[in-house]
């Protein structure tokens, strides 16, 4: 957590001081009188930038009647105070952000429950005070409702043509979606009519006003829920792909290795491989590895809450060990777009063979499959892997290891690393430096022939531990080397080569590395601890051992002081 990525991108210039998309102050102030908006399908400000943002701050019921009449009717007070304070944190980023540890990456609101409960207080504070003028609060909240609602539903909207500049045609309202908007709106304003309700039929009576009040807000509650849940449910595909051919169909795929190596999944379901637990290269999940998020920045392979390395990408499935691809069936998409087989009937990805179908999933062999634990006989430094162009990065991570300069010079034995070959690299012109990138080529034959030398410089056996990995592989006849592995890179791993602790290494911008002898059959184990786990342990235990101490001696007290009383 402490090592993502999004904790390093602190406020910067005017983007801390002022949103980049204007419609999010709409937006802050719209989630204040109008049921919360689906996350993924924002309907209110579709250009805010803000999915799954939690902006929501609106009242079942009541809405923000109640904190307008105790604004009205409380001139001072610390409440007061603290709601323009949060107000003010709400609009300017760099105070936002204070909430999530200064992270600037991704726009969060998640906070706003806590100012919410401030506005239920300032709420119940307008329902004890006898000088609250609901009349003149239901006025300023059904105003600024109906205002925004017009403002919004009604402001016309022209589309231009990008080539010639001409309207193409004029719309009535800036929401995204027309019926579900003045949905929302309808809402917000019965809500508000049954509040008007409530207040003038039950005001004097305060138990039958607790009861109906609470059963005003319960029924918002759920009514509005319910409309979202149901609104997300029929917006979202069905289940029943899930149900029936993945969660239900594990033993369904009976391929022998199918749990000793990774695999590919082309527009399917995310996680699937989590249910049938086998390994992936894809994953929907933010907190991995810090290695994760590296390693595909330095590739330029945008890697923010799923792992999805796109079909041009290609050389990374090799380098990941993927040996399998999984091509969803089910859905009907045969011969469409989102089909791994394009229109001419070939692979979307070069090297790649259909093998079988099962659980209505086409599956495709690696046939330039690289197992897992595999050396080079190129080693490059990572100043020099910039030479190479983004298209073939993930071609060119197959040609050579890359590593930072100090491994270069650590292991120079190994790399041919000397201050006098890379004095122009890291120069003032480094732009002149010859590099071997130049001299790679990444035709298809070239693809085929540098992964079949990286399989040929394989591990002969590789296998998981309830505690890490072991592997085994023969160099009797290689000099001195690293063996690499796809291993995301961690400081918990200790590494032990033929029973001696050897050094891990961080290479090819998160993965791990061993040094290998000379003239030996290799047995590589690694270990994995959670780095802090001990240290954690024994502050626990120390705690704890404080805490029995400190019992004890309360207990001790308070037995001699009832003897003394007695």
């Amino acid at each position: 957590l402490m090592g993502n990525p999004r904790l390093s991108e602190l406020p910067n210039g005017w983007d801390s001081l002022v949103y980049s998309q204007p419609q999010k102050y709409w937006l802050i102030i719209l989630s204040l009188f109008f049921p919360a908006d689906m996350p993924a399908f924002p309907v209110f400000t579709p250009g805010s930038n803000c999915k799954w943002a939690s902006v929501a701050a609106w009242l079942p019921l009541v809405g923000m009647t109640g904190v307008i009449a105790y604004f009205q009717v409380c001139r001072k007070s610390w409440l007061k105070k603290l709601l323009a304070v949060l107000a003010v944190f709400a609009c300017v980023p760099v105070l936002n952000s204070m909430f999530q540890m200064m992270n600037s990456s991704i726009y969060y609101a998640r906070w706003f429950y806590m100012g919410v409960l401030m506005l239920v207080l300032a709420t119940i504070k307008a329902f004890e005070n006898r000088k609250t003028d609901w009349n003149r609060a239901i006025r300023w909240s059904a105003g600024i409702t109906v205002g925004a609602t017009l403002l919004i539903g009604l402001m016309p909207v022209s589309y231009t043509d990008e080539e010639s500049g001409d309207i193409q045609n004029t719309v009535v309202g800036t929401q995204a979606t027309f019926e579900r908007y003045w949905l929302y709106v309808l809402m917000a304003l019965l809500s508000l009519l049954a509040f008007v309700l409530i207040i003038k039929k039950f005001r004097r009576n305060k138990k039958r006003f607790t009861v109906m009040l609470t059963v005003g807000v319960l029924s918002v509650s759920l009514f509005t829920s319910y409309f979202i849940i149901a609104t997300g449910y029929f917006s979202s595909s069905s289940t029943k792909t899930i149900k029936e051919d993945i969660i239900n169909r594990r033993d369904g795929i009976t391929i022998a290795d199918i749990d000793n190596v990774r695999s590919d999944f082309y527009e399917c379901v995310d996680n699937t491989a989590m249910f049938w637990q086998i390994q992936s290269i894809n994953c929907f999940q933010s907190s991995v590895s810090t290695s994760i998020m590296q390693f595909y920045n330095a590739l330029g392979i945008t890697r923010d809450v799923a792992s999805r390395p796109d079909l041009d990408v290609y050389g990374l499935r090799p380098f990941l060990s993927c040996k399998y691809l999984f091509d969803y069936r089910g859905d009907g998409k045969s011969g469409s777009t989102n089909s791994f087989i394009d229109e001419d009937g070939n692979t979307r990805m070069p090297g790649w063979k259909y093998l079988r179908t099962q659980n209505r999933f086409d599956i495709y062999r690696n046939e330039r499959y690289i197992p897992m634990g595999y050396t080079f006989d190129k080693f490059i430094a990572e100043e020099e892997f910039d030479f190479v162009p983004s298209a073939h990065k993930s071609e060119a991570l197959l040609y050579a290891m890359i590593l930072p300069r100090d491994l270069m010079k650590k292991y120079s034995s190994i790399t041919g690393y000397s201050d006098k070959k890379y004095k122009l690299l890291y120069g003032k012109h480094p732009e002149y430096y010859d590099s071997i990138t130049e001299t790679f080529s990444y035709d298809n034959s070239d693809y085929k022939k540098v992964c079949a030398q990286r399989a040929y410089n394989s591990c002969s056996s590789f296998e998981y531990t309830d505690n890490g990995f072991r592997a085994e592989y023969d160099n009797t006849k290689g000099d001195d080397n690293l063996l690499f592995f796809s291993v995301p890179y961690s400081e918990g791993f200790a590494a032990t080569v033929n029973g001696k602790a050897t050094d891990v290494e961080k290479v090819d911008y998160g993965f791990i590395a061993v040094k290998i002898p000379k003239g030996e059959k290799c047995d590589i184990v690694f270990t994995y601890e959670t780095p802090g786990f001990s240290t954690g342990v024994k502050i626990s235990l120390c705690a704890l051992g404080a805490f029995l101490v400190y019992g004890a001696v309360i207990l001790t007290v308070k037995k001699i002081k009832r003897k003394n009383k007695n």
